[in-house]
Formats: C-alpha cells, sequence, structure tokens
C-alpha cells in the first residue's frame, strides 16, 4: 500500500455521517469556555479523519480551510477546556 494513501470512506460517505458526528462533537461541546474553540474542535477532529497523508498543522489547517496553522495551534495549546471532563 502506498504510504500516502488513505483508506477513509470517499466524502459524500462523511456527508452521511455528519448527523452523528454532530451528536457525538455536541457531548463535548459544553467543556469549552468559548464557541471558537468549540467550532475549531469540530473542524480539527474532521481533519483528523480526512485523506491528508500527514496530520502537522499546515496540512490540517489547509484541510479545514484556515489560510495558516495559527488556529490549529491555538486549539492545541492555549485553548480554554476542562481537560478533567
Amino acid at each position: 500500500m502506498d504510504p500516502g494513501a488513505s483508506e477513509l470512506p470517499a466524502a459524500a460517505a462523511w456527508d452521511a455521517l455528519a448527523p452523528d458526528f454532530e451528536a457525538f462533537h455536541t457531548r463535548f461541546a459544553g467543556l469549552f469556555a468559548r464557541s471558537e474553540p468549540r467550532e475549531q474542535a469540530i473542524k480539527y477532529v474532521r481533519s483528523q479523519m480526512g485523506p491528508a497523508a500527514r496530520r502537522n498543522g499546515w496540512q490540517l489547517a489547509e484541510a479545514i480551510g484556515d489560510p495558516t496553522p495559527d488556529r490549529v495551534q491555538r486549539l492545541l495549546y492555549s485553548a480554554d477546556w476542562s481537560a478533567d471532563a
């Protein structure tokens, strides 16, 4: 198998999973103090499940549609959320 290949479902299959994904994320949405990191977390998790061959800040930001990896990095390093919960 090609190391850059992905065995993930096609985009249409992800669209079919959207209601389940939103229900999953709703379980964790209340852990974020602000709406911005909450929305970025949705994008981040979806990007993790996407077809990107590498999962670094730039590739994830590109998959999310952000111009730079700043938002991804801010979510991971400084967002206010409850890790204990």
